[in-house]
């Protein structure tokens, strides 16, 4: 999972599951609930469209696409500076709060 937001709390993410040789893409929007809940559950529209992936032994790669402002509620405009990025992943597909390891990062995001 990679999302980011106004607080620990208020997080547009975007998640990443890997079942098998197929990797699943879900537009989530994590709040105040131990795990994120998907923005199609909240009203909202999944705004991702997964382009491609390649999984490997040890890597996997996804190319997803989505509009800097998606008018979604659930979504954070995608603006430049530095931001807050987000990060959560488990040893399995599962979303399980025991099972995710977390973070933030502070990045800058240019326009080029």
């Amino acid at each position: 999972m990679i999302g980011w937001g106004t607080s620990e709390t208020d997080i547009d993410s975007w998640v990443f599951q890997i079942d098998g040789n197929e990797v699943h893409v879900s537009d989530r929007y994590w709040g105040r609930t131990s795990l994120p809940r998907t923005d199609r559950s909240l009203g909202g529209r999944n705004d991702l469209e997964r382009l491609g992936y390649l999984v490997e032994r040890d890597k996997t790669t996804v190319k997803i696409r989505r509009r800097l402002n998606t008018h979604d509620r659930w979504d954070k405009v995608i603006r430049t500076g530095e931001r807050a990025i987000y990060w959560a992943f488990g040893s399995d597909s599962r979303l399980s709060e025991r099972n995710l390891r977390r973070g933030r990062v502070f990045r800058r995001i240019r326009a080029d």
